[in-house]
């Protein structure tokens, strides 16, 4: 059982208030696109205080979901232990209940998966994922998923998951939601910061799968990410289904390191 380390600390470790705060949060839908299906969610890693509107706006728009959805959430690793690409073979606690470990999904991921590997010593310090399970557990009852966590930026990763996800789904012949959590640009300043963000932005809205290779190389020489595969799994895989990206909110937050500053953003993979 994988227990909350940031429960009091990122978000409230108080069940009632932690509920309805999350339930205004899905309440509010930011943005009119009309929207038939989500595949996929790009949402922060970061404390609810500076997120979780970001948040709300992306888990607003996964509306009407199967009750036997299962999510499979990446996350970074930036503690930077156990396996670079790890698989919790946990049950995961939040205040809210049990979040229940898909067993079934998980062992066809790591089968035709060449990184994967069962590990829980790498999620057992990371917040990213944890922060994401009050969410999905007011969507659904009972909710199963699938956490990994990635070390590293490696384009060699980020083929080899999202093959790995698009096998274990047609295989495992069930309604699958993927939500990637992580920061997205770190720079000096926070004009720096805000101007970076706003033109990978406009880049990747109009990213055809044709062009990810030459959009993952910029991404690569940015120097700005701290993990970029977490970005870009759930973008190529969504550009291989035809899904579109909808930015549903961005911002940028001063780190308390001079004047640096860091971009978080909100995206929603839909039809």
């Amino acid at each position: 059982m994988r227990y909350p380390i940031v429960a009091g600390t990122f978000y409230s470790s108080d069940k009632t208030q932690l509920r309805d705060s999350i339930t205004s949060l899905l309440s509010k839908r930011v943005t009119d696109a009309k929207i038939n299906s989500v595949g996929a969610i790009f949402v922060p890693n970061g404390k609810y205080s500076e997120t979780a509107e970001l948040m709300g706006g992306a888990y607003a728009e996964l509306f009407g979901l199967a009750q036997n959805t299962t999510f499979v959430i990446i996350g970074p690793n930036t503690l930077k232990r156990g396996k670079p690409v790890a698989i919790s073979q946990e049950d995961w606690i939040t205040p809210l209940g049990k979040v229940e470990y898909d067993k079934n999904f998980a062992e066809l991921i790591k089968q035709h998966s060449t990184f994967a590997e069962f590990d829980d010593f790498a999620h057992m310090y990371e917040p990213s994922i944890e922060i994401q399970l009050p969410f999905i557990q007011n969507l659904v009852d009972s909710p199963k998923m699938v956490a990994i966590s990635v070390r590293m930026s490696n384009m060699s990763i980020v083929y080899d998951l999202v093959n790995a996800i698009q096998v274990a789904a047609s295989l495992y012949r069930k309604n699958i939601i993927v939500i990637a959590a992580c920061d997205f640009i770190t720079r000096d300043d926070g004009f720096s910061a805000e101007m970076e963000t706003n033109k990978y932005i406009e880049m990747f809205r109009i990213c055809q799968e044709s062009d990810f290779d030459n959009f993952a190389n910029l991404l690569d020489k940015s120097n700005g990410f701290s993990n970029y595969s977490v970005f870009l799994i759930p973008l190529l895989l969504m550009l291989r289904q035809k899904f579109s990206p909808l930015v549903v909110g961005k911002k940028v937050v001063k780190t308390g390191v001079k004047e640096q500053a860091r971009s978080y953003l909100s995206v929603v993979y839909y039809k």
